[in-house]
């Protein structure tokens, strides 16, 4: 992870928006194929969109329009790489309308996670997410899929910025099954 990124994660981190959305844009605009810095971005952009987070200049943003777009960008990249069809998967499938059709994009969602899990076998993340995105699935399996991953949610998640203050947050399901 570049100096530029830790810098812009710190912004995150100390609620900074406006200056985080200043420097991503510069990062992302000279290198359009560093993963990370689309990862970070598009995350930023599609919690943005959601939270209540200020970014004063996010009116000339065109959120509905840009978001989509940055999508389109990172499926022409990263397509074949598992992570970026997890995150782009997890947030489709989270917010669908944001993305275009509701249906539609429900099902690309949940078919880029199903894409994570099959590039990733091994991933107990990605297996999480799949199995949670199935209705009707057996719930001792998704039970155990939780299980598995929560130990590699703790570790995977352990760096700064809203991507993974999120992800930690809301993957780490192992409390969320003690309350059933």
């Amino acid at each position: 992870m570049s100096n530029q990124l830790i810098e812009i994660l710190t912004l995150e981190n100390s609620h900074q928006y406006e200056k985080a959305y200043d420097s991503y844009v510069q990062l992302y605009s000279s290198d359009r194929s560093n993963y990370d810095a689309w990862k970070h971005f598009y995350f930023f952009l599609w919690i943005a969109y959601d939270e209540d987070i200020t970014i004063p200049s996010r009116e000339n943003l065109e959120l509905p329009s840009f978001l989509p777009s940055m999508l389109k960008e990172g499926q022409q990249v990263f397509a074949e790489m598992a992570d970026f069809n997890f995150i782009a998967g997890y947030t489709i499938s989270i917010f669908p309308y944001l993305f275009g059709d509701y249906k539609e994009m429900e099902k690309i969602g949940n078919e880029m996670i199903l894409k994570a899990t099959k590039l990733d076998p091994e991933n107990h993340i990605y297996r999480m997410a799949y199995l949670g995105s199935i209705e009707n699935v057996d719930r001792t399996l998704y039970e155990q899929s939780v299980r598995e991953a929560a130990p590699f949610v703790a570790l995977t998640f352990t760096g700064s910025g809203i991507l993974n203050e999120y992800f930690k947050d809301v993957l780490y399901r192992i409390d969320k099954l003690r309350k059933h």
